[in-house]
Formats: structure tokens, C-alpha cells, sequence
């Protein structure tokens, strides 16, 4: 932090990590998270509990479900006074309000844009205003959480 300060004062500092981490680690984490003025966390990075023969790690789709839980997890803990920006296996607009719903306040795209390209976004934007329209719901921030 004093690093960050002195080199860029007031830029946002986010946390990743691992989705191989357990429950119990996450919460260590998020002891040490909680108690630093750090502007948000981001589950997960990709997965790097693959077979040793595999390099790299595992990211996009596969990894979607245990990204969730991880946010849910996140959102538990903190009671939402954590900031958390979801990743993991977001393709469409339902799979951006699952992490919503979730817990996250953001959403990051990498994987689905190497496959679906840039046009993903707004059909992201797009599905989740068509979505709320039909629930009624007035703001992306009352989302977030709402299935926690």
C-alpha cells in the first residue's frame, strides 16, 4: 500500500485470488483483506490445480460454478462491505448476473471475449437491462447480493 501511494496516490488496488484456495484459506485472506485499505477483491485467477503433465491453468466455463461459490462465499463473510469484481466462465448476460446476484458489484470478461468477441459486451449490457426491465428492478446495484 505505501508502495502504491507513493507511486500513484488514490489508484484503486484490487486483490486476486486463487479459486484453488479453500473455504478456510479464502477466510485467512480475507482477514488480512478486510483489514488494509484495499479497494476490492477479484475471485478468481485461473485454476492451477490441473495434472502435472497440463501446463498453464484453467479458466472461462470449467471454472464458472466454483467461481460463484467462491463470490458467494466472499459476499457471506464480508456482508458486502467488500468490494468484489467477478470473473470466471461469464459468456452471456445470464452467466454476468449469476456473479451479480451473487455478490460481485462488477463484472470482468476475458475468456468469452477470445470466443465471442468484442460484440459481447453490449449483449451482456443488453441482456441484463432486458432482464431487470422484466423483474422491475431499477438499478444494477440492487442485484448485488440477491441471491445471497
Amino acid at each position: 500500500m505505501r508502495a502504491r501511494d507513493e507511486a500513484a496516490p488514490g489508484l484503486p488496488l484490487l486483490v486476486k485470488i486463487a479459486p484453488d484456495l479453500s473455504f478456510a484459506e479464502i477466510d485467512e485472506v480475507l482477514d488480512v483483506l478486510t483489514a488494509s485499505p484495499i479497494s476490492g477483491v477479484i475471485p478468481t485467477n485461473a485454476m492451477n490445480s490441473l495434472p502435472p503433465h497440463k501446463p498453464g491453468g484453467l479458466s472461462g466455463p470449467p471454472l464458472r460454478e466454483k467461481a460463484t461459490s467462491i463470490i458467494r462465499h466472499i459476499w457471506k463473510q464480508t456482508r458486502g462491505q467488500l468490494p468484489i469484481i467477478g470473473v470466471g466462465g461469464i459468456h452471456d448476460a445470464e452467466s454476468a448476473l449469476e456473479k451479480l446476484r451473487a455478490g460481485a458489484s462488477l463484472v470482468q470478461v476475458y475468456t468469452g471475449l477470445i470466443y465471442k468477441g468484442p460484440s459481447l459486451v453490449r449483449q451482456i449490457n443488453e441482456g441484463i437491462v432486458a432482464w431487470m426491465e422484466v423483474q422491475g428492478i431499477r438499478a444494477v446495484g440492487e442485484l448485488v447480493g440477491a441471491d445471497v
